[in-house]
C-alpha cells in the first residue's frame, strides 16, 4: 500500500521521501533528507531522519557533522559538540 506524500510538503523533501518509501534501508538518503531540512531551518525533523542513517551506519562520518549542525539549529550546543567528538 503506498503512502501519500502530503500535498505540502515542500518539493526538495518530497522527492527524498519518495525514494526513501522505495528503499528504506539506504542510509545516504536519510542523510540528503536530512540535509534538506537543514536548508529549510527545521533542525527537528533533520535530527529524526540523521539518528536513521547513523542507526543504519554508525561508521560514516559525515552523518555525526549533520547531527552537529542540527543540533546546533535547535539551540542544543552540548548535544552538537557531542556529535562532532563521535
Amino acid at each position: 500500500e503506498a503512502v501519500a506524500i502530503p500535498a505540502d510538503m515542500p518539493p526538495e523533501i518530497a522527492w527524498i521521501t519518495k525514494l526513501i518509501l522505495a528503499d528504506s534501508s539506504k542510509p545516504d538518503l536519510y542523510y540528503e533528507r536530512a540535509k534538506a531540512y537543514l536548508d529549510l531551518k527545521d533542525g527537528n525533523k533533520a535530527l529524526v531522519d540523521i539518528f536513521k542513517a547513523i542507526k543504519l551506519k554508525p561508521e560514516e562520518s559525515k552523518y555525526y557533522v549533520a547531527q552537529g549542525d542540527a543540533y546546533l539549529l535547535v539551540g542544543n550546543a552540548r548535544q552538537c559538540k557531542s556529535a562532532l567528538e563521535q
